[in-house]
């Protein structure tokens, strides 16, 4: 699967700018009276970001004692205060650390820590707690950001290491923003993964990827996707590296709007605040597009100008694709992507779509599938993903004093990335993801991915969520656990495991299923299947 040819055309943008920076203030002016982002109560255009960001920019490097490079904390809810901070941190020659707003003061500290960031934007409600450790962080300075007006937390502005949102604002207005001296081979982004191997890494991702992957995913979706016309709903978390790319590199490069959603949890308040708008374009996650199709509401959203929606994450189900098609006439678009490749590695072509595929390579993108011998296997056979292209990160983050990235057993000699993730390519290019290498069960000499049962699963009508995991043990060698979340229609386990004999293969039928409430996840919405193997041991 091999998309790696130079073409100098869609890359020639890369050359005319010097860091993402000057591509945001590029847009900034030729787009100013065109609106970038819609919030609830507010529309705001690319020349107020302009504005803002500037002023942000400037008092971050007049008042904050951060030097170009510096490390920058960000942990907000999806918010137009979040999208200013994030574009005047890089005018400012900063690199981003952004952290999930729903994460606990322990997932705060160890990235704040481990990068040993200089300055801390946060909610108001959360900078008592971040005092109280500032002591063993490297942080100078904290931006307190306020979001509920009718009930302000009083911000302790006696203390010379707290500012508000709005006093930095309003002093950045009356200074001078100095020009940076970022380069595209300068980090720009230390993006910490989801801690689903159990231990948070941050991913040193430059310029250079960031801009790259943009125009790879402009060549693979500009027949549906135009400049200065679309508006476009991404509610991942914007701590999430897709949603960076998505909401501030590829929309706001094309002139589009984008409609900021806090919470897509709130499925009440996301209905409502996109309900006034014609969306063009919806890119989401599987667990989004479920839980909208579901909603009661969901049949009176204005869908008649939607022309293409994007998937990634993890696996869509094809259950909710079906549902989401027949409710808006358009499919959704599956991909492949990873924090480590700056967002997208393959994606299917929007109007061709192949269901259970992630897609075929990006452009410069190589994608192989190989053995434990790092030998390409063939079309149809199961092995480890790698990956090589201009989108991939450095490195990861080291905290040591000489600043050096780890790298060992991560790239190969030849510079591919190993990725953890088994998959199998099909004759026509097409990849299809089946599981991570270490979540892929033995049975009886076989080898099980929780996926296809967990698909299985979900096709029953009985089951609203699935997951699926190994256990030692028993004469298989393994034992399939399977976790449920049922519906009120749930017949009962025997029915459910005379289903599973009809659809699956001896080895993959569940010797177990347990019914739940609830499933672990990560901040992103993928169901954990480590933490259900955890507590089963635990």
């Amino acid at each position: 699967m091999r998309a790696y040819e130079t073409n100098s055309d869609i890359f020639e943008l890369s050359g005319r700018y010097n860091n993402l920076a000057d591509l945001f203030e590029y847009s900034m002016k030729k787009y100013a009276d065109s609106i970038a982002y819609y919030t609830l109560d507010e529309e705001v255009s690319f020349r107020e970001v302009d504005v803002r960001s500037q002023a942000m920019a400037a008092w971050i490097q007049e008042h904050s004692a951060l030097n170009p490079g510096d490390r920058v904390v960000v942990q907000l809810p999806n918010s137009l205060e979040y999208a200013i901070v994030n574009y005047a941190c890089l005018r400012a020659g900063m690199v981003l650390v952004n952290v999930g707003n729903a994460a606990g003061k322990e997932n705060l500290l160890e990235p704040l820590i481990d990068s040993g960031a200089k300055l801390a934007v946060v909610s108001s409600s959360n900078v008592d707690e971040l005092v109280t450790h500032i002591e063993s962080t490297s942080l100078s300075a904290i931006i307190a950001v306020e979001f509920d007006s009718s009930s302000p937390v009083l911000i302790d502005e006696g203390r010379s290491e707290v500012t508000s949102y709005q006093r930095a604002m309003a002093t950045g207005k009356e200074l001078a923003l100095f020009p940076r001296q970022s380069r595209l081979d300068d980090v720009c982004l230390l993006q910490y993964t989801d801690g689903v191997s159990g231990k948070m890494r941050g991913a040193c991702l430059t310029h250079r990827n960031i801009m790259s992957n943009t125009l790879q995913i402009m060549e693979r979706v500009g027949h549906v996707l135009g400049k200065n016309c679309e508006t476009v709903v991404c509610p991942i978390p914007f701590h999430h590296i897709s949603a960076f790319v998505v909401n501030f590199a590829l929309t706001f490069s094309c002139g589009n709007a984008s409609i900021l959603i806090p919470d897509a949890s709130d499925v009440d308040l996301f209905i409502n605040t996109i309900k006034p708008h014609k969306i063009t374009c919806f890119v989401g996650l599987s667990s989004v597009f479920k839980a909208l199709v579901e909603h009661p509401e969901f049949r009176n959203i204005d869908f008649s100008q939607l022309n293409s929606c994007f998937c990634g994450g993890f696996p869509l189900s094809v259950a909710v694709a079906e549902m989401w098609r027949l409710q808006t006439g358009v499919r959704i678009t599956e991909g492949y992507g990873l924090t480590e490749a700056a967002m997208l590695v393959c994606l299917n072509y929007a109007g061709n779509e192949q269901l259970e595929t992630v897609g075929t390579a990006l452009i410069n993108t190589m994608v192989e599938v190989w053995d434990e011998n790092e030998k390409p296997v063939k079309d149809g056979e199961v092995g480890q993903i790698v990956i090589k292209g201009p989108q991939l990160m450095k490195g990861f983050w080291e905290s040591a004093p000489d600043g050096e990235l780890v790298n060992q057993g991560i790239f190969t000699e030849s510079g591919h990335y190993l990725t953890g993730d088994l998959g199998l390519r099909r004759p026509n290019g097409h990849l299809k993801l089946l599981t991570r290498k270490d979540e892929s069960i033995w049975v009886n000499d076989v080898m099980v991915y929780p996926r296809d049962i967990e698909d299985v699963l979900m096709s029953y009508e009985g089951i609203a969520e699935a997951a699926v995991v190994g256990e030692k043990g028993g004469h298989k060698g393994n034992i399939i656990h399977a976790f449920v979340i049922t519906k009120p229609i749930f017949p009962g386990k025997n029915a459910l495991y005379e289903y599973c004999k009809d659809m699956l293969s001896e080895s993959a039928i569940p010797d177990k299923i347990t019914i739940t409430d609830k499933l672990p996840r990560s901040s992103f919405g993928k169901i954990l299947r480590r933490k259900l193997i955890k507590a089963k041991e635990d």
